[in-house]
């Protein structure tokens, strides 16, 4: 095994994807032999925002919230401000944004999906 000297590109992949990367051990000055070149070039795309069909079956599979209570909490985060509809599409807005940023920083221990499925489960009991 080679010693790390720096953890580079390392630092942001996870510990079993660590293990998938192999690479050869090299010497300062070694010349390289180029294998291939790509010259085809893509561009990450994020990810599809919301709609409230898409929003209700996250929703159901993360077990937060009831079919009698979806369409109540999608009223509220619109009638809050939180996000705005345009072209049926769910668009957070700054105050959504800041409200986020505020309980995940400050409430992450409750302000989380595992949380609200389990209370969500307590109540049901």
């Amino acid at each position: 095994m080679v010693a790390i000297k720096f953890p580079g590109y390392l630092k942001v992949l996870k510990e079993n994807e660590i293990e998938k990367v192999i690479l050869p051990d090299l010497k300062e000055g070694e010349k390289l032999t180029l294998l291939n070149i790509d010259p085809r070039q893509s561009f990450t795309k994020p990810p599809a925002r919301y709609n409230e069909a898409s929003l209700v079956k996250v929703m159901e599979k993360e077990g937060i919230g009831r079919p009698s209570t979806y369409s109540v909490i999608i009223d509220k985060i619109l009638s809050r401000g939180y996000v705005e509809k345009e072209n049926k599409k769910l668009l957070p807005t700054k105050l959504g944004i800041i409200v986020d940023q505020f309980l995940t920083n400050y409430f992450s221990n409750i302000i989380n999906v595992k949380f609200t499925a389990k209370m969500e489960q307590e109540l049901i009991k």
